[in-house]
C-alpha cells in the first residue's frame, strides 16, 4: 500500500492497518467524526424487500 496516496475512508475498514503501521493517518484534524449513515423514509410499512436488505446491511456491527 506505501506509495499509493491519500485516501478518505471510514476508520473501521483500516483499523487494523493502522494498529499494525500498515497504514498511517495524516489530516487528523481535517478528519470529521462519523455518527453512522441516517435514513429518511415515510413508513416502516409497505417497505420492499431489498430496502430492508439496506438497511440490515448498515446496521450489521462486527
Amino acid at each position: 500500500m506505501s506509495g499509493f496516496g491519500i485516501a478518505h475512508v471510514p476508520d473501521n475498514i483500516v483499523e487494523r492497518q493502522v494498529a499494525s503501521g500498515e497504514l498511517a493517518q495524516v489530516l487528523d484534524d481535517w478528519s470529521p467524526l462519523f455518527d453512522g449513515y441516517f435514513l429518511c423514509y415515510p413508513s416502516r410499512r409497505q417497505n420492499l424487500p431489498t430496502f430492508k436488505i439496506i438497511v440490515d446491511a448498515l446496521r450489521h456491527r462486527e
